[in-house]
């Protein structure tokens, strides 16, 4: 699963060349984007699709609505961010995470703070398509090791990022600045 816009800055052209090279392992692999497709990153893609005969097993959805996301995130095995531009904080890993799915992400600007590398999420090198590959790899068709990871990930988003545990933090940091 791929939540976000259809742009090269945020991975998606590596992501779907790491899909293309999985699909002639796996025939059953799948990949779902979430998000507006435009752009020429979805011309020079969808070519790439075609050619390979894989347009059955891509799914583009356009625009989602916020509170429909968790239906995706839940429909998923592998949530995959393979942005190549310094992000501070990757909603999409803490959604994915929040919803127990295992995080294949980017090791590029806040996100690696965000995923806990090996224990809540996997990190590969932004742009690499052979480092994605073999991320995704270690996860597909492990159904104990997808359930094991996506447990932690979502312990780790609970115990870091929930209301419960930030709320405190913020105040405590907005009552220093008035002081």
């Amino acid at each position: 699963l791929h939540i976000g816009r259809f742009e090269r800055t945020k991975g998606v052209e590596t992501l779907v060349k790491a899909f293309i090279k999985l699909s002639r392992i796996y025939n059953n692999i799948k990949l779902i984007n979430v998000g507006e497709a435009r752009g020429p990153s979805l011309k020079k893609c969808m070519k790439w699709i075609e050619k390979e005969g894989l347009s059955r097993n891509v799914q583009f959805t356009g625009f989602v609505k916020y509170e429909e996301l968790p239906t995706y995130y839940a429909a998923a095995d592998v949530v995959v961010v393979p942005s190549e531009i310094y992000e501070s904080f990757s909603y999409t890993v803490a959604q994915g995470m929040a919803c127990g799915k295992p995080v294949i992400a980017s090791k590029i600007g806040g996100i690696p703070e965000t995923v806990n590398h090996g224990n809540s999420g996997i990190l590969f090198r932004p742009g690499s398509i052979e480092d994605l590959s073999e991320k995704i790899k270690l996860l597909y068709n492990n159904s104990e090791k997808i359930r094991i990871i996506g447990e932690k990930a979502r312990s780790f988003c609970r115990n870091n990022f929930s209301m419960e545990i930030l709320q405190p933090k913020y105040l405590a940091f907005y009552q220093s600045i008035l002081k």
